[in-house]
């Protein structure tokens, strides 16, 4: 699965992603990029930040930008949540909590091959 690098902007400050997720899509990977910047902003807002100056960039393998999300498209979808039927809702969740744990499933096999990789390690210095 191909990798994808979230780098993080705030104001004039810039914070490159070095390790990034797996994705089928860049697609999935800007819905997850969504997200996150959701749940930023509450804890920009605690911070007495402002997250209409944040956002992602999220890069392909090669580097290249495939998307940037401005974290103030956060607000757009919160004028639409009122206006879903309860079904629609649903099913946008379910969506999410699917993508969530696909993004989390990619970081455990990461994690395991890191794993491998040291168990490796050891048993030569034995």
């Amino acid at each position: 699965m191909p990798r994808f690098f979230f780098d993080y902007r705030q104001g004039d400050t810039y914070c490159r992603d070095t390790e990034g997720c797996s994705f089928a899509t860049a697609e999935e990977a800007f819905l997850d990029a969504f997200e996150a910047a959701k749940d930023m902003w509450s804890e920009l807002l605690g911070r007495r930040e402002d997250p209409r100056r944040c956002s992602f960039e999220i890069r392909n393998e090669d580097g290249q930008v495939q998307y940037v999300l401005p974290f103030h498209e956060v607000l757009d979808s919160c004028r639409d949540v009122r206006r879903r039927a309860p079904g629609q809702i649903i099913f946008h969740e379910a969506g999410r909590n699917a993508l969530r744990a696909q993004r989390l499933v990619g970081e455990l096999q990461h994690e395991l091959m890191a794993a491998r990789t040291t168990l490796k390690r050891a048993k030569l210095l034995v």
